[in-house]
């Protein structure tokens, strides 16, 4: 793509169907020939509200640059699982009860199970058995207590089994220098975006279609809320040749929800501000959790789309 700017499908004046577009700075994301965009790489953030009829619908955008860190996190869950003896050979016998049918598999599996338990393991089990039938002893305690006094102990037979990947979450920290107070007052703009696309939205009856109002109901609260936005990221390593797509060597975060912001004015001398009180520096901390699953699929198909 020669332009820049028409990645965004927003860029100058072109806004219908968005209701904002903030960028900062002013001059990120704009047009190939602008010599001082030449170099810079952004980060497109693009705000989409759930709309009853139409699903997610893109809101508005936010360009920003890239963050400090870029990190592409991957976690998946597995439990620890103790099978002891029997169920031990009733997992090694699995495919005899894949192929001869649920019941004579199980049969089997719990044959094999038992005759894998030799005279010294039934011994154990029966010891154990014994003390956690006293009361006020567990079977926590009675194993404890056979093993400490025989010195032994049964083979607990740890396997792990998959409990699942969850939802990945991203940490970004945008460090942004304002030129001037104008751009200082975009950014303001920013914050307050974040914030408001955060927090879910009280659902008044003078905002519910069709529904009869007179002055005394028009601000009544319906106890509903509209649900928070969420966000598309993706990041654009762009240098001096923009017909190269940068984003295809990077990863996206897709519909996700952004669960905590934070907002330093911080910098080496302490808070400092323009004249009119627009910050000279800010540091933005935003937390986001994606709100589909990252599946095998979704990688290759992304991975395709990339290439």
């Amino acid at each position: 793509m020669s332009d820049p700017s028409e990645i965004l499908g927003a860029a100058g004046d072109n806004t219908a169907g968005l209701q904002f577009t903030h960028r900062v700075p002013n001059i990120i994301a704009g047009a190939e020939t602008d010599r001082e965009f030449i170099g810079q790489k952004y980060t497109l953030i693009t705000v989409k509200e759930r709309r009853k009829s139409s699903g997610l619908t893109r809101k508005g955008i936010i360009v920003l640059p890239l963050p400090v860190v870029l990190s592409d996190p991957y976690n998946v869950e597995y439990n620890d699982v103790e099978l002891g003896a029997i169920g031990s050979a009733m997992v090694g016998s699995g495919t005899g009860i894949a192929q001869q049918g649920f019941v004579e598999g199980m049969k089997l599996a719990l044959d094999n199970g038992m005759k894998s338990m030799n005279r010294e393991a039934v011994k154990q089990v029966g010891k154990e058995m014994a003390l956690s039938a006293i009361p006020l002893i567990s079977s926590d305690a009675a194993r404890a207590i056979v093993t400490t006094s025989s010195g032994k102990t049964m083979n607990p037979y740890m396997t792990t089994t998959f409990k699942g990947i969850g939802f990945r979450q991203h940490s970004l920290e945008f460090r942004i220098i304002p030129q001037n107070e104008t751009e200082s007052e975009s950014l303001q703009n920013i914050i307050t975006q974040f914030k408001k696309s955060m927090l879910p939205e009280d659902v008044f009856l003078s905002d519910v279609p069709n529904t009869p109002i007179n002055p005394g109901t028009k601000n009544f609260n319906t106890g509903v809320q509209k649900i928070p936005d969420f966000f598309d990221i993706k990041f654009y390593a762009y240098t001096k040749n923009y017909s190269v797509d940068g984003s295809k060597h990077l990863f996206n975060i897709r519909e996700a929800a952004l669960t905590s912001f934070n907002v330093s004015y911080e910098n080496d001398n302490g808070p400092q501000f323009f004249k009119g009180g627009a910050p000279f520096s800010v540091t933005m901390q935003c937390s986001f959790t994606e709100s589909k699953l990252y599946t095998k699929q979704r990688h290759l198909r992304e991975r395709r789309i990339a290439n």
